[in-house]
């Protein structure tokens, strides 16, 4: 549309002043900024960052850019940030929540401001909202069955942390798998414990110091595995020989630890990548379309576990 010698005078002074295209000023005129935000707990667990990549993948591909934010689990955080994304004119929000209770208003005033989110991991109460899950009870389901069904009785299960609806769903599981194979339910083998190395190693520590009699552990994650696992052979107990230990998330580092780990793998990249359609097809409709999708966790087995 212009001459080359004009498109070459441009070139130059954008390049002489440093110009760039200013986002915000387009968004006022187009009404949209192709930009969507994602609220993590955390980027330390691989669950989590796979997630992000999952959803960025799908955004990168169909044009849009994407902003990432911890909210550490603190509920202010994740009002702080919602917020501050909000400022920034996002389109639209990927909210990866860590129990089901909080920040319930700020749902509502999401949806009543007409602005598009999907909800990761965990649903919220009595909020209808788009969302995307793992199925927990399978996952315990299958790996205590695998357990079961090679040789083992007492099975610790370190469930995560009191009040998370996902663990109620893990001791369902659990639960289910004891009752089919005719074994008794014991409350002192399960934990209300967090997703960390620090919770695998003291729910290690209290099973031995009270004599606990198990012979395997099904951990909140794959970091509470390796607690686990370590404090175990600071104490003289062999990993699978004497106890047999699964962890959850098939973290990159499950494969490459001694023993290697034998995992639940959540397939949390995919987690993030339906979630991103869900929203981007919302955002395109303009409507708040309920869409919901549990995803099945698929046991991987390594070294940690052996039949009796």
């Amino acid at each position: 549309m212009v001459s080359e010698a004009t498109c070459k005078k441009i070139l130059n002074a954008v390049k002489e002043t440093g110009y760039h295209r200013n986002a915000l000023v387009r968004a006022l005129k187009s009404d949209t900024t192709h930009v969507v935000g994602i609220l993590v707990p955390t980027m330390d667990l691989s669950v989590f960052s796979n997630i992000v990549c999952g959803a960025e993948l799908v955004a990168k591909r169909e044009g849009w850019q994407v902003f990432f934010c911890q909210t550490h689990s603190l509920q202010e955080r994740v009002l702080e940030e919602i917020q501050i994304l909000r400022e920034y004119r996002v389109d639209g929000l990927i909210i990866v929540t860590v129990n089901s209770e909080s920040n319930v208003e700020e749902y509502r005033t999401l949806k009543r401001d007409k602005l598009p989110f999907v909800l990761v991991d965990v649903p919220a109460d009595n909020v209808k909202t788009s969302f995307v899950g793992n199925d927990q009870a399978h996952g315990a389901y299958i790996s205590t069955k695998h357990l079961i069904e090679s040789g083992h009785k007492r099975i610790v299960l370190i469930k995560g942390y009191h009040g998370n609806p996902n663990m109620r769903l893990r001791l369902a599981g659990y639960q289910k798998a004891l009752s089919e194979h005719e074994l008794p339910f014991d409350e002192n083998l399960v934990f209300d414990l967090a997703f960390t190395y620090e919770s695998g190693v003291e729910a290690a520590k209290e099973l031995l110091k009270k004599e606990t009699v198990f012979d395997a552990i099904i951990a909140s994650s794959d970091h509470c595995a390796l607690g686990a696992i370590d404090t175990l052979q600071d104490h003289g107990l062999r990993v699978p020989n004497d106890i047999s230990v699964i962890g959850w998330g098939n973290n990159e580092m499950s494969r490459y630890v001694t023993p290697r780990l034998t995992t639940l793998d959540q397939k949390a990249q995919a987690l993030g990548d339906r979630a991103m359609c869900f929203l981007l097809d919302q955002i395109s409709k303009k409507k708040q379309t309920l869409k919901s999708e549990i995803i099945r966790p698929e046991l991987v087995l390594r070294n940690s576990t052996k039949a009796r």
